[in-house]
């Protein structure tokens, strides 16, 4: 898939690396650093990302950069047996400028057309501002929704809920 600024494609045994090295940046866990990979969990992670696309035909883009044809993050959407969860991590060369909201408005899109029965969903850390912003601008809402999340620790305040659509 291509936006104007971005190459969102399937990953690749050669992507292995890069997933690694930005699921285990602390830059890039700032907001939840409990959370960040270790080499053990990220292969793991990987693994299950491989064989998601071979078994979905959908899930998380390796996010490149078309005027560098620089891999930048990941983004994209997993079904869930309710939802569909989004995803967006960039390196953080690539934070504030509008790069994750237009990768993720990309997934958002291609979520309404291959799974349209299911909503789109954004778990969010309020204090992350950043990804609060770019939950909105891919045109999910807030809703009354809080959730505690698998990796929150127990004194971690419940995540917000941005959803697709609000309602049954």
């Amino acid at each position: 898939m291509t936006t104007d600024r971005l190459h969102l494609r399937r990953p690749v045994e050669a992507d292995r690396e890069f997933y690694q090295r930005v699921h285990t940046d602390p830059q890039l866990y700032r907001h939840a650093p409990h959370s960040r990979g270790t080499d053990e969990s990220t292969t793991a992670a990987f693994d299950d990302i491989l064989t998601y696309w071979v078994e979905n035909g959908f899930d998380y883009w390796v996010v490149v950069e078309r005027s560098t044809d620089e891999r930048i993050g990941w983004a994209g959407v997993r079904r869930t047996p309710r939802f569909l969860n989004l995803y967006y991590r960039l390196i953080a060369q690539a934070h504030g400028r509008g790069l994750a909201a237009e990768a993720a408005r990309a997934a958002v899109s291609l979520a309404g057309e291959t799974e349209p029965t299911l909503p789109v969903l954004a778990r969010v850390k309020e204090h992350n501002v950043s990804s609060v912003r770019t939950a909105i601008a891919a045109g999910l809402v807030l809703t009354s929704d809080r959730i505690k999340l698998s990796d929150d620790r127990r004194d971690d305040p419940p995540s917000l809920v941005f959803a697709s659509r609000v309602g049954p």
